[in-house]
């Protein structure tokens, strides 16, 4: 799919700073390679393992976080989620507990 491209919103800008410059310096954010839209939004999910909430026109940038199993589950639906985004969101979750927390 694409690169984590578009313009933040106000939320993501000013009160997701923190969380998304965390991610960025470690986990990185990769490419989509998959995405539901669900509630009026577009939710993403990387190959580092990084969840994405877009605009219903995918043209801005909601929020984003670490994926969890459970969340990437719901994006796969019926479909497995492929072994190297299990691993890749378990070791995020190991060596960076603090994108969870923020």
């Amino acid at each position: 799919m694409a690169i984590i491209t578009g313009t933040p919103t106000r939320h993501a800008s000013e009160d997701r700073l923190d969380r998304i410059t965390a991610i960025a310096l470690t986990i990185g954010f990769g490419k989509v390679i998959k995405e539901r839209q669900r509630d009026g939004k577009w939710y993403q999910i990387t190959d580092t393992g990084v969840l994405v909430v877009r605009t219903p026109d995918k043209e801005s940038i909601i929020t984003m976080w670490a994926a969890t199993q459970r969340q990437a589950a719901d994006i796969y639906g019926e479909e497995t989620i492929p072994g190297t985004l299990r691993y890749k969101m378990k070791a995020n979750r190991k060596k960076f507990p603090e994108t969870y927390a923020l």
